[in-house]
């Protein structure tokens, strides 16, 4: 028996592409390294660093250190797609904790919006949302860029995840676009 693919899989398809860290577009290095260092704390500031209180000073100090980031990390391997909107809500309204409360995407989206201080991102230098490596859940990190994309009526919406073992192999081999 064939086993069925992860919904992560199933989103991204085949047009995807795998980058190392070092040779991702800026804004998709900033928001993975403000996933990994500043909420996640997996990756390590330099030696003497502290947390800044204040949303502004993370982001100075996220581009004054990028460096150091691509030094460490510069290898490590991620996918980026770029996802058509309609397709993401949908995937988005098969999570669970979604699905139960709303039938469809402007209920959700409504709900969101009462509940959360959506900020304006830039339409240049978008930061890519954070794909989950959960059946559970579609999005792992930025829910609010997402709904302020789709406010102003974003087509499409970039994205960054972390590639399954076999798409690795694929990218090793030469069978996937970069």
């Amino acid at each position: 028996m064939t086993k069925q693919k992860s919904r992560l899989v199933r989103l991204v398809g085949t047009d995807y592409a795998l980058v190392p860290f070092r040779n991702l577009e800026r804004p998709y290095q900033l928001a993975m390294a403000h996933y990994m260092a500043v909420d996640g704390e997996a990756w390590s500031f330099p030696e003497g660093c502290h947390m800044w209180p204040t949303r502004d000073q993370q982001l100075r100090a996220l581009r004054r250190y990028l460096p150091h980031f691509i030094e460490n990390y510069g290898d490590k391997l991620f996918g980026v797609v770029l996802l058509p909107s309609k397709l993401l809500q949908q995937y988005i309204l098969q999570d669970p904790d979604i699905a139960q409360d709303h039938q469809t995407w402007e209920a959700y989206r409504a709900r969101y919006a009462d509940n959360c201080d959506i900020p304006n991102h830039r339409k240049a230098q978008r930061w890519p949302v954070i794909l989950s490596d959960f059946e559970h859940e579609t999005i792992q990190d930025g829910s609010h860029r997402l709904h302020c994309y789709l406010r102003r009526g974003d087509e499409t919406i970039p994205a960054i995840f972390y590639p399954r073992a076999h798409q690795v192999r694929a990218y090793r081999r030469g069978r996937v676009a970069t």
